[in-house]
């Protein structure tokens, strides 16, 4: 099922390394302590054919109404503003940062004048690693972060400029759409 901060294909998990963060995006601007009056309410997930979710997204906390049974659900179909989710908000984009395995990762939404959101994030797809890692490293360092079992990310430390730039270039990808419910 799709989640706020998870809302990718078994495909894509399968065949994409996260890119990660030193720190909560962009850095050196100022958490926010609630999310915004704006980007409350209920969404739905627009995903074609696939299994649609509604995502709940309320003052201090998001949550996935997806009918799971309780034993089911991740810790990501819930969460709340803490010291590992961070919301920020800058020239009009929402960042959403969440602490995984010591690393900061990050989903970016946009909001339309409908209220509807477009859900983003930055993953080097195993297919075109050497293509996509030699484009990356054109912009800033990439540092190769190594987990236990294979996993890996792909760390940068963006400026917010340079973050910004990475959007305009389509870096991060528009992974979803969330149709807000009136």
């Amino acid at each position: 099922m799709k989640t706020l901060l998870c809302l990718v294909s078994v495909l894509f998990l399968a065949s994409c390394t996260e890119v990660s963060f030193p720190t909560h995006q962009p850095k050196g601007i100022s958490p926010l302590k609630a999310f915004p009056t704006e980007l409350r309410g209920y969404y739905l997930t627009d995903e074609g054919d696939s299994i649609q979710d509604t995502l709940l997204i309320e003052e201090s906390s998001y949550k996935i109404l997806n009918g799971k049974p309780d034993g089911e659900k991740s810790w990501m179909d819930a969460a709340e503003i803490s010291d590992s989710l961070v919301v920020k908000k800058y020239k009009n984009l929402y960042f959403i940062s969440f602490k995984e395995n010591n690393e900061w990762l990050l989903r970016v939404l946009k909001r339309d004048k409908k209220g509807n959101l477009t859900f983003m994030m930055m993953g080097i797809t195993d297919s075109e690693k050497v293509k996509s890692l030699s484009e990356l490293q054109k912009e800033l360092p990439v540092q190769v972060i190594e987990l236990s079992d294979n996993e890996k990310y792909y760390r940068i430390d963006p400026t917010p400029k340079q973050l910004m730039s990475l959007i305009k270039k389509k870096k991060f990808w528009e992974e979803s759409k969330l149709v807000k419910l009136k």
